[in-house]
């Protein structure tokens, strides 16, 4: 939170008056992560992180910071996965999910499995790494 309360005061102080740049970029980067927050799947650092993040850098930055971290925590998730279930299960899980959305078959199948143990995924690594790929390939990117 203080992160947050000293992107405005910088703000104020270095450009008089876009303090609203700081609170733009701090409810994006909160309407970024407010639903996966809500149903569960990140937690409340992750969220606070990506809106100091955004009180920042302005919403701009922070759209594509949250686009590279999800990109990102994708790639990390599919790598934590092989690591625990090993790649032929993987490629086996991935491919019924996938298939699941037009076959209905499959998710009649996919929704009778029973859940099994929650896998948690550090996301804060995600957005960190969303973070370094806008600072040295953004520009390059998205022109």
């Amino acid at each position: 939170m203080s992160a947050m309360g000293s992107s405005g005061a910088l703000q104020i102080f270095f450009h008089d008056h876009c303090w609203y740049f700081s609170i733009l970029g701090l409810l994006t980067g909160f309407l970024i992560l407010f639903v996966p927050f809500v149903l569960g799947g990140i937690g409340a650092g992750d969220v606070k992180l990506l809106m100091a993040l955004g009180a920042f850098l302005g919403a701009g930055a922070v759209i594509r910071i949250g686009l590279y971290g999800a990109v990102a925590g994708g790639l990390i998730s599919i790598l934590i996965l092989i690591r625990n279930y090993g790649m032929m299960q993987v490629t086996y899980r991935l491919s019924f999910l996938f298939t699941s959305i037009w076959n209905m078959q499959n998710r009649a199948v996919r929704r009778a499995q029973p859940q099994k143990e929650k896998l948690y995924i550090p996301y804060g690594l995600a957005i960190f790494m969303g973070l370094v790929i806008n600072c040295i390939g953004g520009s390059l990117i998205w022109g």
